[in-house]
């Protein structure tokens, strides 16, 4: 055993020691956590020598399973094959294995035999990671090194012809540094002196090879120190192949001997200039639009609809190619001539956002402004995007638009009907849904069959409101393309001063853009990547927004959800995310407020009136009368007779207790100044809790909260609503309720005839 086995306290340090990385089946998570495939487990070690003198290498590891968790380990040494897993393999539920380096067998003369520690991860439903190793002699444990970029992996790198390759290095046991103390590197190409080829095929030939190259160990291999993890490579050859392999060496002189293209070992094919640099990603509170490729994007401008009379801030960054750095930005607002040098901001590393505006059309005239961003890496090649600004003012000239972007069951006709099948799911169907909300009543029910004496219809929820409505289902133009690629174009929502956006639980899974029976909702579209959003727009730009259903939180998130956090629902989180699934440029981030933690699922639950602020610790009561139900409760025959409210379907499907729901998991208190001046203070809550939900189905024994009012200071002084349930189960009393206490309590609102006015519970 070597001396330096006898320093303590060796830095654990976590490092990826195999094939650790699985590419992972691209489904999404529905609120009832259904999954279409399942995804595998990941695994990782960590080596580290214990005491002094006790010649013992632990090894530790730890599973993670993005939908699930882990069952069991299968550990294996020295086994045939690391890719298959036989006999020589154990189930064990231990992470960590100690191996006493004295007690292996003794190598023979001239031999220096490598040992192999395996470990594979298997989640609850079976399936298997990727195998993680370390391996180990009998009297030293090798070095390890992973190239961390450009990322190696069984595809290819593409590169430009100057490229930067950095890595990391440890070594478990060292005595006076715990990093190789020096590494060494080879660039292998067609006419090399070992082929490339053939290295990717037998990587172990390869390393035998220059191990024992008749001029000497790693002739023709180039060296950096410890404290060099990165080369320069230069005048790479556009479209040529290459292989870059690298190894560490500790003080024993023992080097990395495991090699794979996940590790140490980095296949590149060199891109032509001007076909690569960097990928530019331009982003705000309604847009998040990431270039396809590096390179001249001016003749693919990315249309942007902006609010009028504000200051806007665009941002961005961007990405160099693999073995490359950002060097610096430029940009420039409606150049004459984009070769002209003063019409552009000067270079620079910081200058990664704008102010622009406010623009003032004429008129409710379009103006259109055209925003340049260059991003020039390390290598000084260049990529430029193209933002064109279309302004729209906001007239705010109707009072009321209802979007319905629910995806219930619609009408289905059979060969020469007049009437509708009639729907096979749950209530509502989309004309239930249509007629529940919007039916100014007293009209007879069309297509009930024989039902006698013919039942009328009620008012809808709405009804006394007179809103225009507009159907996303209808609007498929828009997901195609049109309008700028906006479901539902800001240039429609500015002209009301008020937006009620409905979206289903289930609708909110839908994936499809094109799907006729179940498209992808709009909120979910927008939400989505190289999106806009108008609806974050339109409140920007002081519109005020209800947004309901059980599903839109889940669709305003969806797109950037980081499943390590799904379990055993879908989750979205500032705490425990490291995607940035909930932050600045969320939708529920900036304009519900909800900045915490929230849940989507479905659950049977008790929906209660919240009393004060959601922070509620010596806070005045709000300026607005308390919403009208004390209780949310489910439809009785005795409340909502089937004969009146759906008279064709059946008590099952008509009257339910379990619901689509999303609330806040965590405390969420929000403190804003609300005073304009500078100099002046005064911070106030502008987030309220109107309803909490519990129920043996969530997740912690407190108070969830599924519909909160947020009132904050933003430019147009935000008022956001927002409740995460669909307010048309429940009892139609308590649903008329709700609706007239946003629109007539919140909005202030008058209803064009004497609405039904709920008792008001004490």
């Amino acid at each position: 055993m070597k001396d330096r086995m006898r320093l303590t306290n060796v830095p654990r340090l976590a490092l990826v020691l195999g094939t650790l990385i699985t590419l992972l089946p691209g489904c999404d998570k529905s609120p009832l956590s259904v999954l279409s495939s399942n995804e595998a487990p990941v695994v990782t070690l960590t080596p580290e020598v214990m005491s002094p003198r006790s010649h013992v290498l632990r090894v530790n590891w730890k599973g993670e399973d993005p939908d699930g968790r882990v069952d069991h380990y299968l550990v294996a040494v020295d086994p045939p094959s690391i890719d298959q897993v036989d006999d020589s393999w154990v189930r064990t539920t231990i992470r960590s294995r100690a191996v006493d380096l004295s007690e292996l067998p003794a190598d023979a003369p001239g031999e220096h035999r490598l040992h192999r520690l395996v470990v594979r991860a298997v989640d609850n439903t079976g399936a298997m990671s990727a195998p993680a190793w370390t391996d180990y002699y009998a009297d030293n444990v090798p070095p390890v090194v992973q190239i961390t970029n450009p990322v190696p992996n069984d595809f290819m790198a593409f590169v430009e012809p100057t490229v930067r390759i950095r890595w990391e290095g440890i070594d478990p046991d060292g005595v006076f540094t715990t990093k190789p103390i020096k590494y060494k590197y080879t660039l292998l190409g067609p006419s090399t002196e070992f082929p490339r080829d053939l290295a990717l095929e037998q990587p172990d030939s390869c390393r035998h090879f220059y191990e024992n190259h008749p001029w000497g160990p790693w002739a023709g291999w180039d060296s950096t120190s410890a404290d060099t993890t990165q080369v320069r490579l230069t005048n790479l050859t556009p479209g040529q192949d290459y292989l870059f392999i690298l190894i560490g060496f500790d003080e024993a002189g023992a080097y990395s001997s495991f090699w794979s293209l996940t590790t140490n070992m980095l296949k590149m094919r060199v891109g032509y200039p001007g076909t690569l640099g960097p990928q530019i990603t331009v982003f705000n509170e309604f847009f998040n639009y990431t270039h396809p490729s590096g390179g001249d994007g001016r003749d693919h401008p990315i249309p942007v609809e902006v609010p009028s009379a504000q200051t806007i801030r665009f941002n961005w960054f961007a990405l160099p190619p693999p073995g490359a750095d950002i060097a610096a930005y430029r940009y420039a607002l409606d150049p004459t001539d984009l070769e002209d040098d003063t019409q552009w901001s000067d270079w620079s590393l910081t200058h990664t956002s704008a102010d622009l505006g406010p623009f003032h059309p004429p008129g409710v005239k379009r103006e259109k402004h055209s925003l340049y961003i260059e991003a020039m890496d390390s290598s000084e090649l260049t990529s430029i995007d193209r933002v064109d600004l279309i302004v729209v003012p906001a007239t705010f000239s109707g009072e009321l638009l209802v979007v319905n972007d629910t995806r219930f069951e619609p009408d289905k006709f059979g060969p020469g009907k007049t009437c509708p099948n009639l729907p096979t799911g749950p209530w509502p169907a989309a004309a239930e849904l249509d007629t529940f909300l919007f039916a100014r009543g007293n009209v007879d029910w069309r297509c009930q069959g024989t039902i006698t004496p013919i039942p009328k219809t009620k008012p809808g929820l709405f009804s006394a409101y007179e809103p225009d409505t507009i159907g996303t289902r209808t609007r498929i133009r828009y997901l195609r393309g049109g309008a700028a690629g906006n479901p539902v174009p800001l240039a429609v929502l500015n002209q009301y001063s008020h937006v009620v956006w409905i979206t289903d639980g289930l609708g909110a899974t839908n994936i499809q853009v094109n799907d006729l029976i179940k498209p992808l909702t709009s909120l979910r579209y927008m939400n989505g990547i190289n999106a806009i959003n108008t609806l974050a727009a339109y409140v920007k730009q002081g519109g005020k927004v209800w947004l309901a259903g059980g599903g839109a939180g889940y669709a305003a998130g969806i797109e950037f959800n980081d499943r390590i956090n799904d379990s055993p629902t879908t989750t979205f989180s500032s705490i425990s995310s490291t995607r940035g699934e909930l932050g600045p440029g969320r939708l529920m981030y900036d304009f519900a407020a909800w900045r915490s933690e929230y849940r989507t699922t479905n659950a049977t639950v008790t929906i209660r009136r919240a009393q004060g602020r959601y922070d509620s610790s010596g806070v005045a009561p709000p300026p607005y009368p308390p919403p009208p139900p004390a209780m949310l409760e489910p439809k009785t025959a005795a409340t909502d007779p089937r004969a009146e409210e759906a008279p064709t379907r059946s008590s099952s499907s008509f009257y339910q207790t379990t619901y689509f729901i999303e609330f806040l998991q965590e405390p969420n208190m929000i403190v804003e100044d609300l005073d304009p001046d500078p100099g002046v203070e005064n911070p106030q809550s502008t987030l309220d809790t109107l309803y909490r939900a519990t129920g043996a189905q969530l997740f912690k024994p407190v108070q969830h909260v599924p519909m909160t009012y947020y009132h904050g200071p933003a430019p147009g002084n935000v008022s956001f609503v927002f409740s995460g349930f669909p307010f048309w189960n429940f009892k139609r009393t308590q649903g008329q309720g709700l609706v007239d206490f946003v629109l007539r309590d919140l909005w202030g609102l008058s209803p064009s005839a004497p609405a039904p006015v709920a008792t008001r519970d004490p």
